[in-house]
């Protein structure tokens, strides 16, 4: 009877839905790169106060009105993403290379005069804002009975709480748990003095791309201003396969099990922008070349929907195989985005019948992640608990963008750095921190433009292969660096 029980309770679970994985999600779709076009990602984005740049849509859409005749241009970028783990005192590398687009669009412009407005400013562009594409191995060394993957299952089944049921009921249907209805409590299918050795292999796919409808006007050569509405389209899958295994001293019958977990989300949303571009002494020989820049970026109101699929596959001798797999419906819910503060400096210098030029910029970006909610789920779920982690695991950031350009004709070259701070609280296992480094030339003629770039973006992440109640793997560390090159063709009309 207690054994029918404990089924009864981890099958009710199945009826909740994996909702968005955990709240790791939301800050996911928070967070963007320097990509976009090849000199933007070459400057290290610090274009607040620049503007004439497509990917300025993007971030401060004051800087459409600094055109002054149109243009059009188009960013094919390769992307090499390289995993390497450290787990257990062994190190695996992996890595995946993505083909795409990550900047396609025009602007025009209208010049209406000397005076007041001189000019007006149309512009759309696609502009890609993160990149999901990764590929990772971990490998592990023997555990012990007492701290398996085995036992975690057992230690979820036994605390009998939330989504993790999903876990455990396939974790009995297959053996791995067995059921004391004595005790009433679930134990680990392995003898006392039995080892486990583990892995993980993991695949990523997808990416952030917004699309960007953007306005914006020239007062007299000294003030830009500028309002985008900006549609986000999202696509993301991951697939993380756990394979354990026994080794040759165990006397139990455990051979090894495979854990598979595929998610999948895809989803649209909508966001508004707006900003301006300062020259407090465009008419004055005195720091002409002086650039003030602000944006504010409001939230990103997200509609997704997605599905998470498991499955458990085990091995005992005499006893073959067992497998057990969980499906739930297609899951929709929303996610709302924190507030963007930007603020920028630059200084330009060299004079148009000068053929030397050059700039220095810097950004300032704030963003408070504890602001982020996870809202309408379409089961009538309300994210209370997930969106009290929120605010209890992150914080608030400033990120910092730096640039450089030095030009001699029709020729450029430019280097970025930006830093990204940890969004994490400092009890939080985890490390979001991102440095970004970045060079790139350039040509520009009076009708033509080309501009290569190549960027570094480098990561480190925690996880453990397995974590609840107390009893956690041992900590998996990953260095991530991301490798771009671009190249921008486009033309002016």
């Amino acid at each position: 009877m207690k054994k029918y029980a404990f089924l009864l309770a981890t099958s009710a679970c199945l009826a909740l839905s994996s909702h968005a994985q955990n709240d790791e999600e939301a800050l996911r779709f928070s967070r963007s790169y320097p990509l976009g076009t090849a000199r933007f990602s070459a400057m290290g984005g610090a274009f607040t106060a620049l503007g004439g740049d497509l990917t300025t849509l993007a971030y401060n859409p004051a800087g459409i009105g600094v055109y002054r005749t149109g243009e059009f241009s188009v960013t094919p970028n390769l992307n090499l993403t390289g995993v390497t783990s450290s787990y257990m005192g062994n190190k695996l590398a992996d890595n995946r290379y993505l083909l795409g687009c990550s900047n396609i669009g025009g602007v025009g412009v209208i010049n209406t005069g000397d005076g007041g407005i001189v000019s007006i400013s149309l512009g759309a562009a696609y502009n890609k804002l993160s990149n999901f594409s990764e590929r990772l191995l971990v490998r592990g060394n023997p555990i012990s009975a007492g701290s398996t993957y085995l036992d975690y299952f057992a230690l979820v089944a036994n605390n009998d709480v939330g989504r993790s049921d999903i876990e455990a009921e396939m974790a009995f249907y297959t053996d791995l748990i067995t059921f004391d209805t004595i005790n009433d409590r679930c134990y680990p299918n392995l003898d006392d003095n039995d080892k486990t050795e583990g892995r993980r292999s993991s695949e990523a796919w997808g990416s952030i791309g917004e699309f960007d409808i953007s306005i914006g006007g020239n007062i007299e050569h000294s003030l830009y201003f500028g309002l985008t509405i900006g549609v986000q389209n999202i696509s993301y899958s991951r697939t993380v396969s756990d394979i354990d295994e026994g080794i040759e001293s165990n006397t139990s019958a455990f051979e090894g099990f495979t854990y598979k977990r595929e998610y999948r989300m895809s989803g649209m949303g909508y966001n508004f922008k707006a900003g301006v571009i300062a020259r407090p002494f465009a008419n004055a020989d005195f720091l002409e070349g002086l650039r003030l820049g602000a944006a504010i970026h409001t939230p990103t109101f997200l509609a997704l929907s997605d599905r998470y699929d498991a499955s458990i596959s085990s091995s005992f001798l005499g006893n073959g195989n067992l497998s057990r797999r969980f499906s739930n419906d297609l899951y929709e819910y929303n996610i709302e985005t924190p507030f963007k503060f930007m603020g920028g400096v630059a200084y330009t210098f060299g004079h148009h019948e000068s053929k030397w030029r050059g700039i220095v910029s810097a950004d300032c970006e704030y963003v408070n992640y504890t602001a982020m909610k996870m809202r309408n789920g379409s089961d009538g779920y309300d994210f209370f608990n997930e969106n009290q982690d929120i605010e209890n695991s992150y914080r608030s950031t400033v990120n910092f963008r730096f640039g450089a350009e030095l030009g001699y004709d029709n020729l450029a070259v430019r280097a970025g750095f930006a830093t990204y701070g940890n969004p994490y609280e400092s009890d939080v296992k985890k490390s979001g921190s991102v440095n970004f480094y970045s060079l790139g030339v350039g040509y520009r003629s009076s009708v033509f433009f080309a501009d290569f770039a190549y960027s570094l973006a480098m990561q480190e992440d925690k996880s453990d292969m397995y974590s609840a109640y107390g009893l956690a793997s041992d900590e998996i560390s990953y260095d991530i660096l991301q490798n771009n090159i671009m190249l921008t063709l486009g033309f002016r009309f």
